[in-house]
């Protein structure tokens, strides 16, 4: 039987009002400053005080493989862990309006999440809580074409968020709040999110894309991906599907498959230069293929020519944001000297936010430059200096100063 009254000097009675309380004090935190879904808060205080109301009222214990746990103690935390895998099964509704009239919205994390379309005046989304393992998701918006562009693959923009934190939905997982995101299609931003506005583009650690200069000897290995598995051709089509979720894939394959896939991939570009799904998923391959794989990007530059060179250095001065960023990214990062003479030649012609990227992808290449085309490209950025905006005249700055001229 066990006993009514608690011996003090139990180690499982100090144990118990150690648990009990730091469950109590946790919940407490969450519930006042709404850090987890509010009914999970209050079955962490509840079980917290079932621990210590536990630990006063018996002392009969457990016994399981050398772990000790007083009963009332254990049932309280089978309950919160019972309570909790029901929970996450809750669904999460999030809603997504402004800019989305005409326009297909698809939400991705461990895959793609159910949503439909109310009157093109929203989107609704419904994610289970279980779903949710990834850090981050991703939210593509697919822009109809403009008045007077019937072709949809030239006229389609893609506004993409790669870096949507999911810790703005799982804290909210059996609240009963509906979550409600506005898209800005002239800034390309989602606000709403919780923790700010998401800026559109690909998610990168420290921040935004900026002039670092840092080594690029980051540990990888050329990334040929068993090719023979993938079919390159098959999945070049694929870009222009008519499904996000299809021409996402796609893209992820094409990373995958690495090296052999870009000789394939700019032949495909040359061969459909005006379809700007073609232009942003192969900018959006290589990127994420040389992001993984830094330390070979000469092997990378080697397969790609001057042409090639240009029509990323064209995508990195367009106004569409998106493909802007992507192919700027890349190019930062490939730091091919052979860049600077084409960013050089697209200046003029670029508007105030393709000129800050040609700038930045020139930037990339100034560790490879030698000593006479270092001192040639800082007197050509002085020479700008009265051209451009405060932002880019930063940039030109802080390359001058790389130089050291």
């Amino acid at each position: 039987m066990p006993e009514q009254q608690p011996r003090w000097g139990e180690p499982i009675f100090r144990a118990g009002l150690v648990v009990g309380s730091a469950l109590f004090v946790v919940g407490i935190l969450c519930q006042t400053f709404n850090l987890i879904a509010p009914t999970l808060s209050i079955l962490i205080i509840c079980s917290g005080l079932g621990i210590i109301f536990g630990a006063f009222g018996s002392t009969a214990v457990i016994n399981y493989k050398g772990i000790v746990v007083a009963g009332v103690a254990a049932v309280a935390l089978v309950l919160l862990l019972v309570v909790d895998w029901v929970m996450r099964e809750s669904l999460v509704r999030i809603e997504v309006d402004g800019d989305v009239r005409g326009a297909r919205l698809e939400l991705f994390g461990d895959s793609a999440y159910p949503g439909a379309d109310h009157d093109g005046r929203r989107f609704e989304f419904f994610i289970v809580g279980r779903d949710i393992t990834k850090d981050r998701l991703s939210l593509i918006v697919s822009l109809p074409p403009e008045e007077g562009q019937r072709d949809s693959r030239s006229g389609m923009r893609e506004v993409v968020f790669d870096c949507i934190p999911s810790t703005a939905i799982t804290r909210f997982i059996g609240g009963g709040k509906t979550l409600q995101w506005r898209f800005d299609a002239e800034h390309e931003v989602l606000t709403g999110v919780e923790g700010g506005p998401v800026q559109s583009g690909p998610c990168m650690d420290g921040g935004a894309l900026g002039p670092s200069f840092a080594s690029l000897d980051d540990v990888s290995l050329i990334g040929t991906a068993h090719a023979q598995d993938g079919n390159i051709e098959s999945l070049l089509a694929d870009l222009e599907s008519e499904s996000a979720a299809v021409r996402r894939n796609a893209r992820s394959a094409l990373a995958e498959i690495g090296q052999p896939a870009i000789r394939p991939m700019m032949d495909y570009w040359a061969a459909h230069p005006t379809s700007y799904q073609v232009r942003l998923g192969v900018s959006v391959a290589l990127t994420e293929f040389l992001r993984d794989h830094k330390r070979d990007r000469k092997a990378v530059s080697a397969e790609l020519g001057e042409r090639d060179l240009r029509a990323l250095a064209m995508a990195a001065s367009e106004d569409d944001r998106t493909l802007r960023v992507y192919a700027s990214e890349f190019l930062y990062d490939l730091g091919d000297p052979r860049v600077v003479p084409i960013a050089t030649s697209l200046f003029d012609g670029a508007s105030e936010d393709g000129r800050y990227n040609l700038i930045l992808v020139m930037g990339g290449a100034v560790p490879d430059l030698s000593a006479s085309d270092k001192a040639a490209l800082a007197d050509t950025l002085k020479g700008w200096e009265a051209m451009v905006g405060p932002r880019t005249d930063k940039l030109i700055a802080s390359i001058v100063h790389e130089i050291g001229a």
